[in-house]
């Protein structure tokens, strides 16, 4: 938006999402890599909780990650960790740079912390100049609903 120097609804993502060694990766990989992408704008870390309720019984993001990513057990988790922190073969490194696992402080038995962050590869920020970035789309009118 112009006017308030804000961006609309898009988020600047890497192209690496339009590469085939990216469409090869599963679901769940892609999910968490999106999701990371949309949030981190530098280089920070991101913490995220496996289950609804992370240690002091506030709500996680997105119901947490077992039930984001469509998985029940910490091996799932890991096999999607593993995927991410693989190099690619088309950019020669890795999704992500910090992708670990972490057992609790109450329960030290159980992994309930994800700890993300991006490759800075694979960052993006919005660039001043001749850039061209999609106009948003104008909403189609609908008719009102007749009760």
């Amino acid at each position: 938006n112009e006017e308030t120097e804000k961006a609309n609804a898009y988020v600047y993502i890497s192209p690496v999402v339009f590469t085939k060694a990216f469409f090869e990766l599963s679901i769940a990989s892609k999910k968490l890599f999106l999701d990371i992408a949309m949030q981190q704008h530098s280089e920070t870390t991101l913490k995220r909780s496996l289950d609804k309720q992370d240690e002091r019984g506030n709500r996680t993001h997105f119901g947490g990650m077992y039930r984001f990513l469509h998985k029940k057990y910490p091996h799932q988790i890991r096999a999607v960790i593993t995927e991410l922190t693989t190099a690619l073969p088309c950019t020669g490194t890795p999704l992500f740079k910090i992708c670990k696992l972490q057992k609790g402080v109450k329960n030290k038995k159980r992994y309930t912390t994800l700890y993300l962050s991006l490759h800075t590869d694979f960052l993006c920020t919005k660039e001043i100049g001749e850039v061209q970035y999609r106009d948003p789309f104008t909403p189609k009118l609908t008719y009102a609903r007749k009760a």
